[in-house]
Protein backbone atom coordinates (compact mmCIF):
# COMPACT_ATOMS: atom_id res chain seq x y z
CA UNK A 1 0.00 0.00 0.00
CA UNK A 2 1.34 3.32 -0.65
CA UNK A 3 2.67 5.45 1.90
CA UNK A 4 1.24 8.50 0.59
CA UNK A 5 -2.44 7.74 1.66
CA UNK A 6 -3.86 11.28 3.14
CA UNK A 7 -6.14 10.56 6.02
CA UNK A 8 -9.29 12.07 6.81
CA UNK A 9 -10.33 12.12 10.50
CA UNK A 10 -14.51 10.98 10.35
CA UNK A 11 -16.00 11.28 13.38
CA UNK A 12 -19.28 9.67 14.51
CA UNK A 13 -21.39 10.88 16.73
CA UNK A 14 -25.01 10.16 18.34
CA UNK A 15 -27.08 8.98 21.50
CA UNK A 16 -26.62 5.65 23.02
CA UNK A 17 -29.54 4.40 21.64
CA UNK A 18 -27.94 5.19 17.87
CA UNK A 19 -25.46 2.62 17.84
CA UNK A 20 -27.14 0.43 15.44
CA UNK A 21 -26.50 3.32 13.18
CA UNK A 22 -23.22 4.30 14.21
CA UNK A 23 -21.98 0.95 13.24
CA UNK A 24 -23.02 1.34 9.91
CA UNK A 25 -21.54 4.06 9.46
CA UNK A 26 -18.33 2.79 10.29
CA UNK A 27 -18.95 -0.06 8.30
CA UNK A 28 -20.15 1.82 4.97
CA UNK A 29 -16.76 3.81 5.96
CA UNK A 30 -14.71 0.72 5.45
CA UNK A 31 -16.79 0.01 1.96
CA UNK A 32 -15.50 3.48 1.04
CA UNK A 33 -12.08 2.95 2.19
CA UNK A 34 -11.65 -0.36 0.07
CA UNK A 35 -12.12 2.07 -3.14
CA UNK A 36 -10.85 5.54 -2.12
CA UNK A 37 -6.86 4.25 -0.96
CA UNK A 38 -6.30 2.75 -4.27
CA UNK A 39 -8.43 5.64 -6.70
CA UNK A 40 -8.09 8.53 -4.55
CA UNK A 41 -4.91 7.82 -2.53
CA UNK A 42 -7.10 8.69 0.97
CA UNK A 43 -8.59 6.38 3.75
CA UNK A 44 -11.47 7.65 6.27
CA UNK A 45 -9.99 6.83 9.72
CA UNK A 46 -13.46 6.83 11.97
CA UNK A 47 -13.67 8.37 15.79
CA UNK A 48 -15.86 7.33 18.08
CA UNK A 49 -16.62 7.79 22.12
CA UNK A 50 -15.68 6.54 24.37
CA UNK A 51 -13.51 4.21 22.03
CA UNK A 52 -11.05 6.98 21.07
CA UNK A 53 -11.28 9.68 23.60
CA UNK A 54 -9.22 9.37 26.39
CA UNK A 55 -10.12 10.31 30.26
CA UNK A 56 -7.75 13.37 31.44
CA UNK A 57 -8.39 15.57 33.98
CA UNK A 58 -8.84 19.06 32.77
CA UNK A 59 -9.72 21.71 35.57
CA UNK A 60 -12.42 24.08 35.01
CA UNK A 61 -13.93 21.92 31.53
CA UNK A 62 -16.26 18.92 31.94
CA UNK A 63 -16.41 15.72 30.27
CA UNK A 64 -18.30 17.00 26.90
CA UNK A 65 -15.73 19.55 26.51
CA UNK A 66 -12.87 17.66 27.13
CA UNK A 67 -14.82 15.09 24.20
CA UNK A 68 -14.88 17.87 21.98
CA UNK A 69 -11.27 18.80 21.88
CA UNK A 70 -10.49 15.34 21.14
CA UNK A 71 -12.93 14.52 18.24
CA UNK A 72 -14.89 16.93 17.68
CA UNK A 73 -11.52 19.84 17.39
CA UNK A 74 -9.60 17.54 14.87
CA UNK A 75 -12.45 16.06 13.05
CA UNK A 76 -12.11 16.60 9.06
CA UNK A 77 -15.78 15.50 8.60
CA UNK A 78 -18.59 14.45 11.01
CA UNK A 79 -21.96 12.48 11.21
CA UNK A 80 -24.37 12.36 13.74
CA UNK A 81 -27.46 9.97 13.94
CA UNK A 82 -29.83 10.19 16.16
CA UNK A 83 -33.02 7.07 17.16
CA UNK A 84 -35.58 8.38 19.29
CA UNK A 85 -33.57 10.49 22.08
CA UNK A 86 -31.85 13.92 21.85
CA UNK A 87 -29.52 12.66 24.43
CA UNK A 88 -28.47 14.69 28.42
CA UNK A 89 -28.31 18.41 27.95
CA UNK A 90 -24.80 19.69 28.54
CA UNK A 91 -24.43 23.64 29.79
CA UNK A 92 -24.35 24.55 26.15
CA UNK A 93 -26.67 22.43 24.21
CA UNK A 94 -29.64 20.36 24.59
CA UNK A 95 -27.60 17.34 24.53
CA UNK A 96 -24.21 16.64 23.76
CA UNK A 97 -24.40 15.60 20.29
CA UNK A 98 -26.15 18.74 19.40
CA UNK A 99 -22.99 20.46 21.41
CA UNK A 100 -21.23 18.82 18.54
CA UNK A 101 -22.58 19.43 15.85
CA UNK A 102 -22.65 23.07 16.72
CA UNK A 103 -19.29 23.17 16.89
CA UNK A 104 -18.99 21.18 13.96
CA UNK A 105 -21.24 23.44 11.53
CA UNK A 106 -19.67 26.72 13.08
CA UNK A 107 -16.21 25.48 12.11
CA UNK A 108 -17.51 24.78 8.70
CA UNK A 109 -16.48 21.40 8.82
CA UNK A 110 -18.61 19.19 6.68
CA UNK A 111 -21.39 17.33 8.85
CA UNK A 112 -24.50 14.96 7.70
CA UNK A 113 -27.20 14.94 10.20
CA UNK A 114 -29.78 12.11 10.15
CA UNK A 115 -32.43 10.82 11.68
CA UNK A 116 -34.45 7.75 12.50
CA UNK A 117 -37.09 7.31 9.78
CA UNK A 118 -39.12 5.44 11.79
CA UNK A 119 -38.12 4.69 15.57
CA UNK A 120 -39.98 2.64 17.37
CA UNK A 121 -41.98 2.79 20.89
CA UNK A 122 -44.75 5.21 21.49
CA UNK A 123 -44.79 9.33 21.22
CA UNK A 124 -42.29 10.23 24.83
CA UNK A 125 -41.37 13.84 25.96
CA UNK A 126 -37.94 12.77 25.08
CA UNK A 127 -39.35 12.09 21.46
CA UNK A 128 -40.92 15.74 21.87
CA UNK A 129 -37.61 17.29 22.67
CA UNK A 130 -35.78 15.21 19.86
CA UNK A 131 -38.45 16.50 16.96
CA UNK A 132 -38.38 20.46 18.66
CA UNK A 133 -34.44 19.98 17.64
CA UNK A 134 -35.06 18.59 14.53
CA UNK A 135 -37.00 21.21 13.45
CA UNK A 136 -34.53 24.16 14.81
CA UNK A 137 -31.61 23.11 12.31
CA UNK A 138 -34.40 23.17 10.02
CA UNK A 139 -35.50 26.74 10.10
CA UNK A 140 -31.61 27.44 10.51
CA UNK A 141 -31.22 26.18 7.16
CA UNK A 142 -29.70 22.77 8.48
CA UNK A 143 -30.24 20.02 5.70
CA UNK A 144 -30.61 16.48 7.37
CA UNK A 145 -31.19 13.11 6.18
CA UNK A 146 -33.05 9.77 7.10
CA UNK A 147 -31.42 6.12 7.85
CA UNK A 148 -33.62 3.52 7.72
CA UNK A 149 -33.86 1.16 10.52
CA UNK A 150 -32.14 -1.73 8.38
CA UNK A 151 -29.02 0.58 8.30
CA UNK A 152 -27.14 -2.36 6.78
CA UNK A 153 -28.58 -2.18 3.23
CA UNK A 154 -26.99 -0.77 0.05
CA UNK A 155 -28.59 2.61 -0.09
CA UNK A 156 -27.56 3.15 3.38
CA UNK A 157 -23.93 2.67 2.34
CA UNK A 158 -24.33 4.19 -1.17
CA UNK A 159 -25.70 7.41 0.96
CA UNK A 160 -22.76 7.51 3.07
CA UNK A 161 -20.03 7.12 0.33
CA UNK A 162 -21.72 9.76 -1.55
CA UNK A 163 -21.87 11.75 1.26
CA UNK A 164 -17.46 10.99 1.45
CA UNK A 165 -16.63 11.39 -1.95
CA UNK A 166 -18.59 14.55 -2.09
CA UNK A 167 -16.79 15.53 1.32
CA UNK A 168 -13.63 15.02 0.08
CA UNK A 169 -14.11 17.01 -3.45
CA UNK A 170 -14.66 19.84 -1.24
CA UNK A 171 -12.07 19.90 1.14
CA UNK A 172 -9.60 19.17 -1.67
CA UNK A 173 -10.93 21.91 -3.57
CA UNK A 174 -9.56 23.97 -1.43
CA UNK A 175 -5.90 24.96 -3.02
CA UNK A 176 -5.54 25.35 -6.87
CA UNK A 177 -9.40 26.04 -7.89
CA UNK A 178 -8.89 29.51 -8.90
CA UNK A 179 -10.87 30.34 -5.84
CA UNK A 180 -10.39 34.35 -5.37
CA UNK A 181 -11.66 34.52 -2.10
CA UNK A 182 -8.53 36.78 -0.16
CA UNK A 183 -6.33 35.39 2.59
CA UNK A 184 -5.55 37.16 6.10
CA UNK A 185 -2.26 38.30 5.94
CA UNK A 186 -0.12 36.23 7.60
CA UNK A 187 2.72 35.99 10.37
CA UNK A 188 5.57 37.29 7.72
CA UNK A 189 3.57 40.64 7.05
CA UNK A 190 5.19 41.88 10.99
CA UNK A 191 8.47 41.86 9.35
CA UNK A 192 10.00 45.78 9.23
CA UNK A 193 8.76 47.23 6.14
CA UNK A 194 9.01 50.57 4.44
CA UNK A 195 5.13 50.98 5.10
CA UNK A 196 6.16 50.57 8.78
CA UNK A 197 8.35 53.79 8.72
CA UNK A 198 6.25 56.42 10.00
CA UNK A 199 5.21 54.27 13.08
CA UNK A 200 8.62 52.86 13.71
CA UNK A 201 9.98 56.63 13.98
CA UNK A 202 6.79 57.13 16.18
CA UNK A 203 7.97 54.47 19.19
CA UNK A 204 11.41 53.58 18.21
CA UNK A 205 10.88 51.38 21.52
CA UNK A 206 8.13 49.70 20.70
CA UNK A 207 9.30 49.38 17.19
CA UNK A 208 12.26 47.15 18.50
CA UNK A 209 10.46 45.17 20.56
CA UNK A 210 8.90 44.35 17.57
CA UNK A 211 11.94 43.62 15.98
CA UNK A 212 12.75 40.99 18.97
CA UNK A 213 9.10 39.28 18.13
CA UNK A 214 10.02 38.62 14.65
CA UNK A 215 13.72 36.51 15.62
CA UNK A 216 12.34 34.78 18.45
CA UNK A 217 9.34 33.37 15.98
CA UNK A 218 12.07 32.56 13.24
CA UNK A 219 15.00 31.87 15.43
CA UNK A 220 17.09 34.49 13.96
CA UNK A 221 19.56 37.35 14.72
CA UNK A 222 21.31 35.13 17.59
CA UNK A 223 18.13 34.18 19.28
CA UNK A 224 16.52 30.68 19.60
CA UNK A 225 12.96 29.91 17.84
CA UNK A 226 10.67 30.64 20.49
CA UNK A 227 6.99 31.12 19.79
CA UNK A 228 5.95 32.27 23.81
CA UNK A 229 8.92 34.57 23.44
CA UNK A 230 7.42 36.18 20.51
CA UNK A 231 4.03 36.92 21.70
CA UNK A 232 5.59 38.39 24.90
CA UNK A 233 7.30 40.78 23.12
CA UNK A 234 4.10 41.38 20.71
CA UNK A 235 2.41 41.93 23.37
CA UNK A 236 4.74 44.51 25.20
CA UNK A 237 4.44 46.76 21.88
CA UNK A 238 0.83 45.87 21.38
CA UNK A 239 0.08 47.83 24.66
CA UNK A 240 1.98 50.58 24.76
CA UNK A 241 -0.52 51.15 21.37
CA UNK A 242 2.14 50.09 18.70
CA UNK A 243 0.27 49.42 15.69
CA UNK A 244 2.17 46.51 13.64
CA UNK A 245 2.40 44.89 16.98
CA UNK A 246 -1.08 44.84 17.70
CA UNK A 247 -1.34 43.88 13.82
CA UNK A 248 1.04 40.88 14.60
CA UNK A 249 -0.56 40.05 18.20
CA UNK A 250 -3.95 39.63 15.85
CA UNK A 251 -1.87 37.38 13.60
CA UNK A 252 -0.79 35.14 16.74
CA UNK A 253 -3.77 34.61 18.16
CA UNK A 254 -5.94 33.42 14.69
CA UNK A 255 -3.14 31.03 14.23
CA UNK A 256 -2.16 30.22 17.77
CA UNK A 257 1.11 30.44 17.90
CA UNK A 258 2.57 31.63 21.67
CA UNK A 259 -1.05 31.74 23.03
CA UNK A 260 -4.07 30.08 22.70
CA UNK A 261 -6.18 30.04 19.24
CA UNK A 262 -8.53 32.78 20.06
CA UNK A 263 -10.53 34.18 16.76
CA UNK A 264 -12.26 36.94 18.98
CA UNK A 265 -9.05 37.94 20.61
CA UNK A 266 -7.74 37.95 16.92
CA UNK A 267 -10.31 40.69 15.89
CA UNK A 268 -10.07 42.73 18.58
CA UNK A 269 -6.52 43.06 18.27
CA UNK A 270 -7.03 43.37 14.50
CA UNK A 271 -9.57 46.08 15.64
CA UNK A 272 -7.28 48.24 17.54
CA UNK A 273 -4.48 48.08 14.77
CA UNK A 274 -7.18 48.58 12.00
CA UNK A 275 -8.32 52.03 14.08
CA UNK A 276 -4.84 53.04 15.06
CA UNK A 277 -4.73 53.48 10.72
CA UNK A 278 -2.16 50.06 10.16
CA UNK A 279 -3.45 49.41 6.61
CA UNK A 280 -2.55 45.14 6.76
CA UNK A 281 -4.65 45.27 10.17
CA UNK A 282 -7.49 47.26 8.23
CA UNK A 283 -6.88 44.76 5.77
CA UNK A 284 -7.72 41.56 7.82
CA UNK A 285 -10.64 43.45 9.73
CA UNK A 286 -12.68 43.67 6.14
CA UNK A 287 -12.29 40.20 5.20
CA UNK A 288 -13.28 39.37 9.00
CA UNK A 289 -16.15 40.90 8.68
CA UNK A 290 -16.77 39.97 4.98
CA UNK A 291 -16.64 36.29 5.90
CA UNK A 292 -17.97 35.96 9.82
CA UNK A 293 -13.74 35.25 11.61
CA UNK A 294 -14.21 36.53 14.62
CA UNK A 295 -17.06 38.20 14.71
CA UNK A 296 -21.04 38.55 12.52
CA UNK A 297 -20.84 38.83 9.15
CA UNK A 298 -21.42 42.87 7.92
CA UNK A 299 -20.51 43.55 4.49
CA UNK A 300 -21.24 47.27 5.03
CA UNK A 301 -18.19 47.30 7.78
CA UNK A 302 -16.08 45.08 5.36
CA UNK A 303 -16.03 47.77 2.79
CA UNK A 304 -15.53 50.52 5.03
CA UNK A 305 -12.47 48.68 5.94
CA UNK A 306 -11.45 47.86 2.58
CA UNK A 307 -11.85 51.14 1.56
CA UNK A 308 -9.71 52.16 4.49
CA UNK A 309 -6.92 50.47 3.29
CA UNK A 310 -7.25 50.98 -0.26
CA UNK A 311 -7.10 54.78 0.37
CA UNK A 312 -3.35 54.10 2.15
CA UNK A 313 -2.36 52.85 -1.18
CA UNK A 314 -2.77 49.29 -0.08
CA UNK A 315 -2.91 46.84 -3.37
CA UNK A 316 -4.64 43.63 -2.01
CA UNK A 317 -7.24 45.87 -0.75
CA UNK A 318 -7.73 47.78 -3.50
CA UNK A 319 -8.29 44.62 -5.58
CA UNK A 320 -10.98 43.65 -2.97
CA UNK A 321 -12.71 46.91 -2.50
CA UNK A 322 -13.52 46.55 -6.79
CA UNK A 323 -14.47 42.98 -6.01
CA UNK A 324 -17.02 44.19 -3.88
CA UNK A 325 -18.07 47.02 -6.33
CA UNK A 326 -18.17 44.53 -9.34
CA UNK A 327 -20.16 42.20 -7.31
CA UNK A 328 -22.38 44.47 -5.09
CA UNK A 329 -21.60 43.23 -1.86
CA UNK A 330 -21.71 46.06 0.72
CA UNK A 331 -21.56 48.64 -1.48
CA UNK A 332 -23.81 49.67 -4.85
CA UNK A 333 -22.80 47.45 -7.83
CA UNK A 334 -20.42 49.56 -10.02
CA UNK A 335 -18.77 48.33 -12.75
CA UNK A 336 -17.25 51.54 -13.06
CA UNK A 337 -15.90 51.77 -9.53
CA UNK A 338 -14.65 48.21 -9.69
CA UNK A 339 -12.38 49.05 -13.13
CA UNK A 340 -10.71 52.39 -11.29
CA UNK A 341 -9.90 50.13 -7.87
CA UNK A 342 -8.78 47.46 -9.94
CA UNK A 343 -6.56 49.74 -12.01
CA UNK A 344 -4.79 51.17 -9.16
CA UNK A 345 -4.04 47.84 -7.60
CA UNK A 346 -3.00 46.48 -11.38
CA UNK A 347 -0.84 49.45 -11.85
CA UNK A 348 1.46 48.23 -8.78
CA UNK A 349 1.61 45.24 -10.46
CA UNK A 350 -0.98 43.28 -8.46
CA UNK A 351 -1.65 40.49 -10.55
CA UNK A 352 -5.02 39.29 -9.41
CA UNK A 353 -6.23 43.13 -10.73
CA UNK A 354 -4.44 42.37 -13.81
CA UNK A 355 -6.86 39.74 -14.24
CA UNK A 356 -9.62 41.28 -13.14
CA UNK A 357 -9.34 44.07 -14.86
CA UNK A 358 -9.14 41.25 -17.73
CA UNK A 359 -12.67 39.94 -16.88
CA UNK A 360 -14.18 43.73 -17.00
CA UNK A 361 -12.97 44.34 -20.63
CA UNK A 362 -13.63 40.33 -21.33
CA UNK A 363 -17.11 40.38 -20.65
CA UNK A 364 -17.45 43.64 -21.70
CA UNK A 365 -18.42 45.02 -17.82
CA UNK A 366 -20.13 48.54 -17.69
CA UNK A 367 -17.90 49.06 -20.94
CA UNK A 368 -17.78 47.70 -24.49
CA UNK A 369 -16.06 44.35 -24.90
CA UNK A 370 -12.45 44.60 -25.78
CA UNK A 371 -11.02 40.69 -26.31
CA UNK A 372 -8.01 42.30 -27.29
CA UNK A 373 -7.41 44.59 -24.04
CA UNK A 374 -8.66 41.72 -22.05
CA UNK A 375 -5.85 39.52 -23.20
CA UNK A 376 -3.15 41.87 -22.65
CA UNK A 377 -4.19 42.41 -18.78
CA UNK A 378 -4.45 38.56 -18.49
CA UNK A 379 -0.92 38.69 -20.25
CA UNK A 380 0.58 40.94 -17.44
CA UNK A 381 -1.08 38.89 -14.35
CA UNK A 382 -0.12 35.52 -16.91
CA UNK A 383 3.36 36.55 -16.20
CA UNK A 384 3.27 37.67 -13.05
CA UNK A 385 2.38 33.78 -12.26
CA UNK A 386 -1.48 34.66 -11.63
CA UNK A 387 -2.97 31.23 -12.16
CA UNK A 388 -6.28 32.95 -13.05
CA UNK A 389 -4.52 35.03 -16.10
CA UNK A 390 -2.67 32.07 -17.55
CA UNK A 391 -6.05 29.81 -17.45
CA UNK A 392 -8.32 32.93 -19.10
CA UNK A 393 -5.73 33.68 -21.59
CA UNK A 394 -4.68 29.74 -22.35
CA UNK A 395 -8.30 29.52 -23.36
CA UNK A 396 -8.91 32.70 -25.12
CA UNK A 397 -6.00 31.24 -27.55
CA UNK A 398 -8.06 27.96 -27.59
CA UNK A 399 -10.94 29.53 -28.87
CA UNK A 400 -9.45 32.54 -30.88
CA UNK A 401 -11.43 35.34 -28.78
CA UNK A 402 -8.97 38.47 -29.44
CA UNK A 403 -6.56 36.69 -30.70
CA UNK A 404 -5.68 34.03 -33.45
CA UNK A 405 -6.31 31.32 -32.58
CA UNK A 406 -3.36 28.78 -31.89
CA UNK A 407 -3.37 25.65 -29.56
CA UNK A 408 0.29 25.64 -28.59
CA UNK A 409 -0.28 28.76 -27.00
CA UNK A 410 -3.41 27.60 -25.31
CA UNK A 411 -1.80 24.52 -24.20
CA UNK A 412 1.48 26.42 -22.69
CA UNK A 413 -0.46 28.81 -20.45
CA UNK A 414 -3.13 26.12 -19.29
CA UNK A 415 0.34 23.74 -18.69
CA UNK A 416 1.37 27.15 -16.18
CA UNK A 417 -1.94 26.79 -14.67
CA UNK A 418 -2.61 23.00 -14.10
CA UNK A 419 1.14 23.12 -12.39
CA UNK A 420 -0.67 25.94 -10.36
CA UNK A 421 -3.21 22.91 -9.50
CA UNK A 422 -5.85 24.44 -11.06
CA UNK A 423 -8.85 21.82 -11.62
CA UNK A 424 -10.00 23.32 -14.76
CA UNK A 425 -6.58 23.99 -16.59
CA UNK A 426 -5.37 20.34 -15.73
CA UNK A 427 -8.56 18.83 -17.00
CA UNK A 428 -8.20 20.93 -20.43
CA UNK A 429 -4.58 19.98 -20.34
CA UNK A 430 -5.42 16.75 -20.35
CA UNK A 431 -7.98 17.14 -23.41
CA UNK A 432 -5.41 18.08 -25.45
CA UNK A 433 -2.68 15.48 -24.85
CA UNK A 434 -5.79 13.23 -25.32
CA UNK A 435 -6.58 14.65 -28.79
CA UNK A 436 -3.39 15.65 -29.77
CA UNK A 437 -3.97 19.40 -30.22
CA UNK A 438 -1.05 21.89 -29.85
CA UNK A 439 0.75 18.90 -28.09
CA UNK A 440 2.12 15.35 -29.08
CA UNK A 441 -0.69 12.99 -28.61
CA UNK A 442 0.59 10.91 -25.34
CA UNK A 443 -2.50 9.06 -23.65
CA UNK A 444 -0.73 8.83 -20.84
CA UNK A 445 0.35 12.29 -19.74
CA UNK A 446 -3.97 12.51 -20.83
CA UNK A 447 -4.14 10.21 -18.00
CA UNK A 448 -1.64 12.00 -15.53
CA UNK A 449 -4.36 15.49 -15.78
CA UNK A 450 -7.42 14.00 -15.74
CA UNK A 451 -6.72 12.05 -12.57
CA UNK A 452 -4.82 15.08 -11.14
CA UNK A 453 -8.31 17.23 -11.93
CA UNK A 454 -10.65 14.26 -10.81
CA UNK A 455 -8.60 14.14 -7.55
CA UNK A 456 -9.71 17.57 -6.83
CA UNK A 457 -13.27 16.70 -7.95
CA UNK A 458 -13.40 18.33 -11.32
CA UNK A 459 -16.78 16.04 -13.20
CA UNK A 460 -15.48 16.07 -16.65
CA UNK A 461 -11.82 14.55 -15.47
CA UNK A 462 -13.64 12.52 -13.65
CA UNK A 463 -15.98 11.12 -16.70
CA UNK A 464 -12.91 11.00 -19.04
CA UNK A 465 -11.19 8.96 -16.63
CA UNK A 466 -13.22 6.44 -16.70
CA UNK A 467 -13.17 6.31 -19.85
CA UNK A 468 -9.56 6.21 -20.32
CA UNK A 469 -9.80 3.11 -18.37
CA UNK A 470 -12.58 1.65 -20.01
CA UNK A 471 -10.58 1.84 -23.29
CA UNK A 472 -7.27 1.34 -22.32
CA UNK A 473 -6.03 4.31 -23.01
CA UNK A 474 -2.81 5.27 -21.59
CA UNK A 475 -3.41 2.67 -19.08
CA UNK A 476 -4.39 -0.53 -18.71
CA UNK A 477 -8.24 -1.79 -19.11
CA UNK A 478 -9.65 -1.53 -15.67
CA UNK A 479 -13.57 -2.11 -15.81
CA UNK A 480 -13.83 -1.44 -11.96
CA UNK A 481 -11.70 2.28 -12.38
CA UNK A 482 -13.84 2.63 -15.10
CA UNK A 483 -17.10 2.17 -13.29
CA UNK A 484 -15.68 3.97 -9.90
CA UNK A 485 -14.94 7.09 -12.25
CA UNK A 486 -18.23 7.28 -13.74
CA UNK A 487 -19.96 6.88 -10.45
CA UNK A 488 -18.13 9.72 -9.11
CA UNK A 489 -18.84 11.67 -12.04
CA UNK A 490 -22.64 10.18 -12.28
CA UNK A 491 -23.28 11.27 -8.87
CA UNK A 492 -22.86 15.56 -9.58
CA UNK A 493 -25.50 14.89 -12.29
CA UNK A 494 -22.85 14.27 -15.52
CA UNK A 495 -24.90 13.55 -18.16
CA UNK A 496 -22.22 11.05 -20.23
CA UNK A 497 -21.19 9.74 -17.06
CA UNK A 498 -24.83 9.06 -15.91
CA UNK A 499 -25.21 7.28 -19.48
CA UNK A 500 -22.23 5.02 -19.27
CA UNK A 501 -22.53 3.88 -15.83
CA UNK A 502 -26.17 2.69 -17.38
CA UNK A 503 -24.20 1.04 -19.94
CA UNK A 504 -21.69 -0.52 -17.23
CA UNK A 505 -24.62 -2.05 -15.11
CA UNK A 506 -26.29 -3.62 -18.47
CA UNK A 507 -22.79 -4.85 -19.61
CA UNK A 508 -22.27 -6.37 -16.06
CA UNK A 509 -18.88 -4.45 -16.87
CA UNK A 510 -17.21 -3.33 -13.34
CA UNK A 511 -20.48 -3.64 -11.72
CA UNK A 512 -23.13 -6.31 -11.54
CA UNK A 513 -25.27 -6.62 -13.75
CA UNK A 514 -28.49 -4.78 -13.41
CA UNK A 515 -30.78 -4.14 -15.90
CA UNK A 516 -32.59 -2.49 -13.50
CA UNK A 517 -30.03 -0.21 -12.66
CA UNK A 518 -29.06 0.66 -16.33
CA UNK A 519 -32.35 2.23 -16.73
CA UNK A 520 -31.99 4.45 -13.62
CA UNK A 521 -28.53 5.96 -14.56
CA UNK A 522 -30.39 6.09 -18.36
CA UNK A 523 -33.27 8.29 -17.37
CA UNK A 524 -30.79 10.17 -15.71
CA UNK A 525 -29.21 11.34 -18.69
CA UNK A 526 -31.49 11.23 -20.29
CA UNK A 527 -33.95 13.83 -18.35
CA UNK A 528 -30.76 16.14 -18.83
CA UNK A 529 -31.78 16.01 -22.86
CA UNK A 530 -28.88 13.12 -24.06
CA UNK A 531 -29.69 11.69 -26.79
CA UNK A 532 -27.77 8.56 -26.62
CA UNK A 533 -29.34 8.29 -23.04
CA UNK A 534 -33.04 8.50 -24.81
CA UNK A 535 -31.64 6.07 -27.71
CA UNK A 536 -30.49 3.78 -25.07
CA UNK A 537 -33.69 3.86 -23.36
CA UNK A 538 -35.89 3.04 -25.94
CA UNK A 539 -33.47 -0.28 -26.31
CA UNK A 540 -34.76 -1.29 -22.83
CA UNK A 541 -37.93 -0.93 -23.87
CA UNK A 542 -37.77 -2.64 -27.42
CA UNK A 543 -35.84 -5.82 -25.57
CA UNK A 544 -37.59 -5.96 -22.27
CA UNK A 545 -34.47 -4.98 -20.60
CA UNK A 546 -34.72 -3.75 -16.96
CA UNK A 547 -38.62 -2.75 -17.99
CA UNK A 548 -42.05 -4.49 -19.57
CA UNK A 549 -41.69 -4.77 -23.45
CA UNK A 550 -43.19 -1.67 -24.97
CA UNK A 551 -42.75 -0.72 -28.52
CA UNK A 552 -44.88 2.24 -28.57
CA UNK A 553 -42.63 3.65 -25.18
CA UNK A 554 -39.52 2.77 -27.48
CA UNK A 555 -40.33 4.37 -30.29
CA UNK A 556 -41.45 7.55 -27.82
CA UNK A 557 -38.00 7.61 -26.53
CA UNK A 558 -36.40 6.66 -29.77
CA UNK A 559 -38.15 9.87 -31.57
CA UNK A 560 -36.68 11.79 -28.65
CA UNK A 561 -33.38 11.64 -29.83
CA UNK A 562 -33.58 10.93 -33.49
CA UNK A 563 -35.07 14.65 -33.00
CA UNK A 564 -31.29 15.57 -31.92
CA UNK A 565 -29.62 14.21 -34.82
CA UNK A 566 -28.32 11.17 -33.40
CA UNK A 567 -28.17 8.56 -36.08
CA UNK A 568 -28.27 5.74 -34.18
CA UNK A 569 -31.59 6.42 -32.95
CA UNK A 570 -32.74 7.37 -36.65
CA UNK A 571 -31.66 3.87 -37.62
CA UNK A 572 -33.92 1.99 -34.91
CA UNK A 573 -37.01 3.97 -35.45
CA UNK A 574 -36.66 2.79 -39.05
CA UNK A 575 -36.24 -0.76 -37.87
CA UNK A 576 -38.44 -1.12 -34.73
CA UNK A 577 -41.18 -2.87 -35.95
CA UNK A 578 -40.26 -4.42 -39.40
Amino acid sequence: MSDNIEQFRVTIVGPVDAEIAKQGIEQALQAWNYSAESMLQCRAVPQRWPRDTVPVHSPGHDGQEITNRQIIDNADIVFAVFNATLGSPTPRAESGTAEEIHLALRAGKPCHIYFNASPDGPATDERSRLAAYENSLQRSSVLTGTWPDDNTTEDWTQRIITAMNHDIRTLRMGSGSGNTKPVMLDLQHYQATDGDDPWRRQDPIAAEQLDHAAQYRDGVGGLPQNDDKAAEYCRYAALWGYAPAEFALSTLYRDGRGVDKDDTEAWIWTRKAAEHGYPKAQYNLAIAYEYGEGCDIDYGLAAHWYQAAADAGFAPAQNDLGRLYQSGRGVTQDYAMAMIWYRKAAEQNYALSQNNLGVLYGRGLGMEQNRVEANRWYRRAAENGNVLGQYNLGYNYSYGFGTEQNDAEAAHWYDKAAEQGMAEAQFRLGFLYAHGTGVEQNDATAVEWYRKAAMQGHVGAECNLGFMYEMGRGVECDYAQMAYWYRMAADLGNAQAQCNLGLAYGNGRGVSHDDGKALQWYRKAAMQGLAEAQWRIGNCYRDGNGVSKDLDEAERWYRLAARQGYSRATDSLARLRV
